[in-house]
């Protein structure tokens, strides 16, 4: 690939990374507010937790692309385990927009709480993984019965317009079950 090419995808990916930035945090304060975690906020108090939900998913995209490119040197990149390991950490951190938004806590400190947090809800991130496959399966399905750019593009609209929120809201009122204030939808 060629250096412009590499610096325009990367680009590109921030950009989409910043628009899912203010996705995630409009969601995550929605949620938490419908259930009294959150107090309504102006955009002023909304931006702290932004900024710092837009740095965690900004480096660690980062990270993880470069760690790509090193394990793809040096022929490690298609290993099973290491795909595993890399999946492994990043369901680790799923909650660290929630802890965020809903603790007030810095990003350090919300990895820490969101890797504890797995310790004593292993059924939730089963859940939340069936879920999530589950809905992503059927964003590939429709790319697949729709061909050529058609099911791209209804593949796409169907991610970002239900999958990406969907989860978004799963991952939240779970993360809200910490508090005992609500049972997740799938324990109903």
């Amino acid at each position: 690939a060629y250096p412009d090419d590499v610096v325009s995808s990367l680009l590109a990916v921030l950009i989409m990374l910043f628009i899912y930035s203010v996705l995630q945090t409009m969601i995550i304060f929605k949620v938490g507010n419908t259930y009294s975690i959150s107090r309504e906020l102006e955009f002023k108090d909304i931006k702290k937790p932004f900024y710092r939900i837009l740095s965690f998913n900004w480096i660690y995209f980062l990270v993880l692309y470069f760690l790509s490119l090193v394990l793809y040197k040096l022929n490690l990149f298609n290993n099973i385990i290491t795909q595993l390991i890399l999946f492994i950490v990043t369901v680790f951190l799923w909650f660290v927009p929630q802890i965020v938004v809903m603790e007030n806590q810095g990003v350090l400190n919300s990895m820490y709480i969101s890797i504890t947090y797995w310790k004593n809800n292993w059924f939730h991130l089963i859940t939340l993984l069936v879920a999530s496959f589950a809905l992503v399966f059927i964003a590939m399905v429709l790319d697949a019965i729709f061909v050529g750019i058609t099911g791209t593009i209804i593949s796409v609209i169907f991610m970002v317009l239900f999958v990406i929120p969907y989860i978004e809201i799963i991952k939240t009122e779970i993360y809200l079950n910490k508090y005992k204030l609500l049972k997740p939808r799938h324990q109903l």
